[in-house]
């Protein structure tokens, strides 16, 4: 039905429809189910006049998938594939439809007679639509969650697909008369420059639906714009995207609101995240603030995320990459990475020490040790500076079994902190840690013998490290 009405009629009844959500509000619950149904009607056939005239554009249309999103630089050459192969497959179709639409004797059902004004008009509208039902699918998700959330997607679609063909007519408007219809076919680097303002418009509208308290609906539209893949790299996307998940974790009213963090990261890091070079701030300020978080749920999902993201990242290459301890391989291997793991690494240093949970600790303590490779030299010399703190349990029994465990982690950081580290920066740690060290090959109880090699090892790395010290000082003399 939608698709035989001008763009005229459409916009006259969204006008009517504006006057309605008003009046049904007062409405008993025992009408909400046919209200929700009707409403979702509706959004379908906007939905389907959208994506038809995105379609006579030569455009593939941006859609979620159930996988994992996949991280690339910008747009990226899978991306840009995605993106022609689509425009290629549907050129046929497209010639088909355009064809029909010229036949049709001017009824203003496609774009070959539409004005740029006419869709700056009627998007407009629909926006204004959307957003004004926003407040009533909130009220109703307790009544009817399936509809609801139903409901909130197809919004979601829809002011996408409207902000895309919004964005294109007002460039149209500014390069030609508005007298002129809109005809033309779009680029691949065109369309992903439309598509990526439409996503940022999206997300602003998440980032409201938040500060009008519509976290249900907000919900919704978050899983879907992240669920679309290869467009978090694009210009401001991923910055909104990760304001939107930092204002849920600090903010929402409730706790399994806010656990959607650990989903939502999930598909931000599933993919890996060198593609974010140069936007990768609002995620690191994303993970400090978890990291930072007064609830323990919040700060185990950020570490347990973290430690994704460095599992994910070749620890091979950078192996190979590190045979000489050259701090210098990071800017080569992994420099969103290594910032990521530079800026939390006190944060994450402050969980392993100071939690109250032990479990939490222990897991910030492994994460630590995974963080050496990628972490620069001035936090290196630090951590061997005051690794009296960290190894403070370094050779006492300890009958609890997770203080146990902690212990042994804490002297797997140290010896990987000393194996990562320069020679001369073996200096700087404490004479009472060394005390420690050979204190522990001695002992009779607390630890096997692997743990007690490890203890002798690094007893020799001291003193190839002081006789080197000795020579440099020869040498000087």
């Amino acid at each position: 039905m939608f698709l035989d009405f001008s763009f005229e009629r459409r916009i006259e009844m969204l006008g009517s429809l504006l006057v309605w959500i008003d009046c049904i509000s007062s409405d008993p619950p025992s009408l909400l189910c046919n209200y929700l149904q009707g409403f979702q009607t509706l959004l379908d056939g906007f939905e389907a006049v959208l994506i038809q005239n995105i379609e006579l554009l030569g455009v593939g249309i941006l859609s979620a998938t159930n996988s994992s999103i996949e991280s690339s630089d910008s747009l990226g050459i899978d991306g840009t594939m995605l993106l022609e192969k689509k425009a290629q497959d549907n050129e046929e179709q497209t010639l088909m439809k355009s064809v029909t639409y010229c036949e049709n004797d001017g009824n203003h059902k496609g774009l070959r007679n539409l004005h740029p004004n006419s869709i700056i008009e009627f998007c407009g509208t629909l926006e204004k639509f959307i957003l004004h039902l926003t407040s009533y699918i909130e009220d109703s998700w307790k009544w009817h969650h399936q509809l609801a959330s139903r409901i909130s997607l197809s919004m979601a679609k829809c002011l996408l697909f409207a902000k895309f063909l919004k964005s294109i007519a007002q460039e149209d408007t500014i390069s030609s008369s508005s007298e002129q219809d809109v005809a033309v076919k779009i680029s691949c680097e065109l369309a992903q420059k439309h598509w990526q303002s439409a996503l940022e418009g999206l997300g602003d509208t998440i980032l409201i639906n938040q500060e009008t308290q519509f976290w249900q609906v907000a919900s919704a539209m978050l899983d879907y714009i992240m669920g679309i893949p290869n467009v978090l790299a694009w210009g401001n996307v991923l910055n909104t995207t990760c304001s939107a998940v930092k204002h849920f974790c600090s903010h929402a009213p409730r706790l399994s609101w806010r656990l959607q963090t650990d989903k939502w990261l999930s598909l931000l890091v599933s993919g890996g995240i060198e593609g974010f070079k140069n936007s990768e701030i609002c995620l690191i300020d994303l993970f400090c603030t978890m990291l930072n978080h007064s609830e323990p749920e919040q700060r185990f999902v950020a570490v347990q995320q973290l430690g994704r993201i460095i599992n994910s990242t070749s620890s091979t290459e950078a192996d190979l990459k590190y045979p000489n301890y050259d701090q210098n391989f990071l800017i080569s291997v992994s420099t969103v990475t290594s910032l990521l793991v530079t800026h939390t690494w006190d944060r994450v240093a402050a969980l392993a020490l100071h939690d109250s949970s032990m479990l939490l600790r222990n897991h910030a303590m492994a994460l630590l040790t995974e963080y050496v490779p990628f972490v620069d030299r001035k936090h290196l010399q630090s951590f061997l500076s005051s690794s009296n703190g960290i190894l403070t349990g370094l050779g006492q029994l300890s009958g609890v079994i997770e203080e146990g465990y902690f212990t042994r982690m804490s002297l797997l950081l140290f010896s990987k902190a000393c194996l990562y580290s320069n020679p001369e920066d073996i200096a700087l740690i404490p004479e009472c840690v060394w005390q420690k060290l050979e204190n522990m090959q001695t002992s009779t109880g607390g630890f096997g013998y692997m743990e007690k090699d490890l203890c002798l090892a690094l007893c020799q790395l001291k003193s190839e490290s002081d006789a080197t010290t000795g020579c440099k000082s020869s040498f000087w003399m």
